[in-house]
């Protein structure tokens, strides 16, 4: 990883660490497999079953964009539902509208990996 890009995801850690704090959503990050390029992989986004359907996920995933286009940071994830069906949790189909709603696509060779681009 070149100097600016380890800078750059530095500020973005710091940047988040303190946006998530006020968030009702839970949100888990970790570094993209190498070969999808420099980045930050989305590994959960959830709200508790009472909450879900209140615009919690969309204020974390607003927040995370606005943070990661600051800084230059692509955002990878593969977009899987969890509990489906269950407490209002997202089908597979939903949350895939959803994602690209967010700006997100699939990864070129990979449509398991979706990425969306820093603005």
């Amino acid at each position: 990883m070149r100097v600016k890009q380890l800078q750059e995801n530095v500020g973005f850690r710091r940047d988040w660490n303190r946006a998530k704090k006020s968030l009702a959503a839970q949100v888990t990050l970790d570094q993209p497999d190498p070969h999808l390029g420099d980045g930050v992989y989305i590994d959960l986004i959830s709200t508790a079953g009472a909450q879900r359907g209140q615009g919690h996920g969309t204020q974390a995933m607003n927040a995370l964009m606005k943070i990661a286009d600051r800084h230059s940071i692509d955002l990878f994830l593969s977009p899987e539902a969890l509990g489906q069906g269950r407490d209002g949790a997202l089908s597979q189909q939903a949350l895939e509208k959803w994602y690209k709603r967010q700006g997100f696509e699939p990864v070129e060779n990979d449509d398991r990996v979706w990425v969306r681009r820093s603005r």
